[in-house]
């Protein structure tokens, strides 16, 4: 499967790799397809296997860019972490193959192995920074 091929699993012994794997629901997104809406409850986590997926944020009266996701990345982390609603929408841009964790998954993921919680935080650190960004720019435009 290509889950083991990706960056923050790699660290994971193979047998617990393995397990986690058959813990996780693959699911087929047509491009297009909301996949979280803003404002929303998500109770999953997401990571691409294949396609590319746009994350948008509404503001102001306008849809601002914030993101374009591919293999390897992951979203709704944020809502998992938190337990609020969806800050952004995110949608395939492609079609798109992806798997997703539920929180027990996800919780005892990070709880076992730390590395997988602080590479997440430290996406998460770098979305806030992107977001601001994209914010800004969208109120100078």
């Amino acid at each position: 499967l290509v889950l083991t091929s990706l960056m923050f699993f790699h660290r994971f012994p193979a047998r617990r790799r393995a397990e986690i794997i058959t813990r996780l629901q693959s699911r087929s997104i047509s491009m297009g397809e909301k996949i979280i809406e803003e404002g929303k409850h998500n109770d999953l986590f997401y990571i691409i296997l294949a396609g590319k997926v746009a994350v948008t944020l509404e503001t102001g009266g306008q849809t601002v860019p914030l993101a374009t996701l591919g293999k390897g990345n992951f979203f709704g982390e944020i809502s998992m972490i938190t337990g609020r609603p969806a800050i952004a929408t995110v949608t395939a841009a492609t079609d798109c193959l992806l798997v997703t964790m539920d929180k027990q998954v996800l919780d005892e993921v990070a709880t076992q192995f730390p590395h997988f919680l602080r590479h997440v935080m430290e996406h998460l650190k770098q979305r806030n920074q992107e977001t601001m960004c994209r914010m800004i720019e969208s109120y100078q435009d």
